[in-house]
Formats: structure tokens, sequence, C-alpha cells
């Protein structure tokens, strides 16, 4: 239900450009509504929102207790964990600043992803960090390499190699290496490395169907009652079997693959919608690494990849969505 409601939802109501950047502008000012609450909940440590408690038939998840970082309390709002709040948060990032360009000032959006990004780093997590990271990265080569053919397939080769070599160099995954440059604790650094090390020992063990829901045999004594596993794609495969992680990420980078070979020009809104919503998954796929994702969250990612396959066969007949001239638009971002 939570897979399949979601992809549905997304898939029959976002049809069209128009759809897309009315999407996503109500999820930036979703982020934008929550981004004071988020801000007194890191000075404060309370949560105006958890007020919705009281509702009768109203409830949030359990408060998280976690510890401070950089002397801010970690937001966590209405959801499970930080980490997850800061994924919601930072999913808007890209999307917002690209999508948007045609119907907001270059100021205007600056000031807007200046926003969404502290709203996001609020949470103090790893994994949003890392969301952000990319997100930024591949804003700025979008730009700076807008003249360069085949530009993001020079980026795939050069990631590729860079990932191969870390990987080769290190005594640890390279990952677990690039995390260590972006966590704030090297205990949950440490807890995520060990959880790799045992998952793909559950997953050698039952190879086909994964283990289910039942608990995880090959664990230490001090991680048998582990709270969370700080992979999704690990969680995956070792509940489900690698077979099933294969259809599940491969189906998304299928749909990917499929959209980026489209004939879009940056110059009308279909091409903005597939830079903003390429940049927004290829930052969720990795980040995916560093977090479970459950719960809302978890159905908020899989809509927000369902409303952006309209791409795959979107075909533009109004010349009129679409600006005469180049120098009308913004520089691709």
């Amino acid at each position: 239900l939570t897979t399949l409601g979601a992809y549905l939802c997304g898939r029959a109501s976002i049809r069209s450009p128009t759809d897309f950047q009315a999407l996503v502008r109500f999820y930036a000012k979703l982020v934008i509504i929550v981004a004071p609450f988020a801000f007194w909940e890191s000075i404060t440590g309370t949560s105006w929102l958890r007020i919705i408690d009281s509702i009768p038939g109203i409830s949030t998840p359990e408060y998280n207790l976690t510890s401070p970082r950089l002397g801010l309390e970690r937001a966590q709002l209405v959801f499970g964990h930080p980490i997850l709040f800061g994924i919601f948060a930072s999913l808007s990032i890209a999307l917002s600043y690209v999508v948007l360009s045609p119907v907001m000032s270059g100021g205007r959006r600056l000031i807007l992803l200046i926003i969404l990004t502290l709203t996001a780093f609020l949470s103090l997590s790893s994994g949003p960090l890392l969301s952000i990271a990319i997100q930024y990265f591949l804003l700025l080569w979008a730009f700076a390499a807008r003249y360069l053919p085949g530009r993001w397939m020079v980026l795939f080769l050069i990631s590729t190699f860079t990932y191969v070599i870390l990987d080769l160099l290190s005594s640890r995954p390279a990952y677990i290496a690039v995390l260590s440059r972006l966590t704030f604790s090297i205990e949950t650094l440490y807890y995520r490395s060990e959880l790799l090390k045992y998952g793909l020992t559950e997953i050698m063990q039952n190879p086909i169907f994964g283990i289910g829901f039942s608990n995880w045999q090959s664990l230490p004594l001090w991680m048998q009652n582990i709270a969370s596993v700080d992979n999704h794609w690990l969680l995956i495969a070792v509940t489900f079997g690698p077979m099933a992680l294969i259809l599940f990420l491969g189906s998304i980078t299928w749909a990917m693959f499929q959209i980026s070979r489209r004939p879009f020009d940056w110059n009308c809104p279909e091409g903005r919608a597939r830079t903003g919503w390429m940049i927004m998954m290829s930052s969720l796929i990795i980040s995916a690494i560093t977090v479970a994702l459950f719960g809302t969250v978890y159905s908020i990612v899989i809509f927000l990849f369902s409303s952006g396959l309209w791409m795959q066969n979107w075909v533009s007949n109004k010349q009129d969505d679409c600006w005469p001239d180049a120098s009308q638009a913004s520089p691709e971002m």
C-alpha cells in the first residue's frame, strides 16, 4: 500500500509540465511553512507542531530523543526521526531552484534556495547533508558544463572512475570513507559500517527471498535489538532478497535512463522539469545509502519518483510554452 498507493497517486495526478511545476511550488511552500517550527525546535528542543497530538484521531510518531549537535537540537517535527525530516526538506532544493526558474527571478530563487537548505540542515544528519552536497554539485556541474556535449555521461564516467579508485585505495567501502567526512558522529559511522558487514552476511545466507521480518541471525549481541538499518538499499536486500533490490532499484534507474534520452529543450518547461527531477532522484539514490526510508517519507519519495514519469512519453505541441530565444531563459542550472 505504501509503495503502490503513492506510486499511482503520483502517476495519475502529475501528467504535464504544468502539473509538475504546481507540485514543486506546493512542495517548496510546505518546507517554507515548517521552517520556522524547525528553527524553534533546534533552538529550544520543543516542537510546536506536536500539539496536533491532542486532536482526537490524530497522532505523530514517537519523539526520538537524540543528542544535540553543533550546539543545536536536531529538528524532527512530526517525522519519525530527524534524518527523515532532513531528507523530506532536502529533496525540495534542486527541484525548486530549477523547475521554478521560469516563474521566479534569480534573486527570489536564491533566497528560496538558502531557506530550503538551512531547513534541511537543521536535522543535523549526514544523510540530508549528503543529499544537499550532491544537489549543489550537480547544479554547479549543469551550469559549468552547459556547453559540453554529453556532459552527464562525462560526469557519470568521472564519478564511476573516482569511486573505483577510492574503493581500491581505502581500507573500507568508498561510501563509508566519504561519509566519514560528512558525519557528525564517529559512532554512527562505525554502526553503519558494521551494519553493512553483517547485512551482506545475511544476504549470502538468504540469497533468494531474504529474511522477511525476522531478526538478523548474524548480528553480535550488542546489535541484536537494532532500532534502524541506516541503508535503504541494504534493508530491501536483507528483507526481501537481492532480486527484490535489483527489481526495485533497477526500475528507478531504468526510468531515469529513459527520461534522460528524451530530446527535451532547456528553453521549455519540460526541459527544466527533467533537469530538476533527475538531480533530485540522483541525490536520493545516493543519500538512501545512509538512511532507511519508512513511513510518510517513504511514500513521499515514491510519489516524487512517479510524479516525473510523464516525461517518458511527453510530446509538447504548445510552442507558446517555450521561449523562442535562449537569451530569454536563465542560464541552465
